[in-house]
């Protein structure tokens, strides 16, 4: 591999490259990996003999912050403990806080911007109310956006501490109302397993199968490599238990999301090389979109993945992200919502506006 030819991914596989590259593309991938959140991945990754000047320096400061907010992470769930020591249902603590509570490596080097807690729907009144009564406070006040949430969404607005500012999530479900995938919540509470704490986690195959349909279902994949990097992560070491492909692929079917696990592997095969059994890999492809879509849409999805250099954006890359939002949105919702609520949103907010990394 020639040195100026280190891409992001190529660096997110091996993160030791950046210090046998250039300082010029050094500096272009850094930016990158900055813009959707990789940064602190990748200081927490290298070998920390090779550290050498300003390109040491930027990633101890990555580093830093990562471990700043991985410990504020650990304080909130500490605190959310008491709220739901004697909570008379499972409370299931999903993406960056269950992987702290799963004790997965890539934990440790995972900046997370908020917690996301699942409770069945008939207990979301009970845990909205504790939350209310112990500092949290809805982040908008909208009464459309407050509708719009408990209407159609899998989730509350957004909450948020009034004197610490961290922000919860609190689901009902992983996928909304309206969603062409939309699953019973009930089906991954009843398998959820006990963690620290008095909190659960969905099991492992679950674990996967929510990352991959928030990631190719609802997410913005404009910011969607970090959430591929999870994945990879998660199939790596997840992957080392005994018997867990079998039981991810059965999973996939029971909760009929074959498609977006298929999407899930592909990418993390093309970026990462992860590696799969044959078996597995011929079992999943059958659940590929026809050749025409396809093909198209890998292509506008692998285009929306890959960051283009801050200073020389293309057209490509902004059309590409925008028709794989737009892609997103119509899964979520029927059309005639869609219409409704994307007309409302540019009007209310001076255009459509895509997301920013989350946890």
């Amino acid at each position: 591999m020639h040195e100026t030819n280190v891409s992001l991914t190529d660096l997110l596989c091996k993160p030791n490259l950046i210090f046998a590259i250039p300082a010029a593309h050094q500096n272009t991938l850094l930016r990158m990996a900055k813009q959707i959140g990789l940064l602190g991945f990748i200081a927490k990754n290298v070998n920390w003999e090779k550290r050498t000047g300003a390109t040491a320096d930027i990633l101890e400061g990555a580093a830093k912050h990562v471990d700043y907010h991985v410990k504020m992470l650990d304080w909130e769930v500490h605190c959310l403990s008491t709220i739901f020591s004697d909570f008379p249902e499972k409370v299931i603590l999903l993406k960056g806080a269950a992987y702290r509570m799963m004790k997965l490596d890539f934990s440790k080097g995972r900046f997370a911007s908020d917690i996301d807690i699942l409770v069945s729907k008939r207990m979301l009144d009970m845990a909205e109310e504790r939350l209310l009564k112990m500092g949290w406070e809805f982040m908008t006040a909208d009464d459309y956006e407050q509708h719009y949430y408990r209407e159609w969404m899998h989730e509350l607005p957004p909450l948020r501490h009034k004197e610490r500012g961290t922000i919860i999530d609190l689901h009902h479900n992983i996928l909304p109302e309206t969603s062409k995938y939309r699953v019973d919540s009930e089906m991954l509470i009843s398998a959820a397993i006990p963690s620290e704490q008095g909190f659960y986690t969905l099991s492992p195959e679950d674990t996967v199968l929510h990352k991959a349909v928030h990631l190719f279902v609802e997410g913005d994949l404009k910011y969607g490599l970090k959430e591929l990097i999870d994945l990879h992560m998660l199939f790596n070491q997840l992957g080392q238990k005994p018997g867990f492909w079998e039981n991810l692929l059965t999973r996939s079917k029971q909760l009929g999301f074959q498609r977006p696990l298929f999407y899930a592997l592909y990418f993390c095969r093309r970026f990462f090389k992860l590696k799969l059994q044959p078996y597995i890999w011929k079992d999943i492809s059958n659940f590929a979109p026809n050749a025409p879509i396809k093909k198209i849409t890998l292509s506008l999805m692998e285009r929306s993945f890959l960051p283009d250099d801050l200073d020389h954006p293309r057209f490509i890359t902004k059309r590409a992200q925008n028709l794989t939002y737009l892609r997103s949105h119509l899964l979520r919702m029927p059309l005639f919502l869609l219409i409704k609520h994307l007309s409302r949103q540019a009007w209310h907010r001076g255009g459509i506006k895509t997301g920013t990394p989350k946890s």
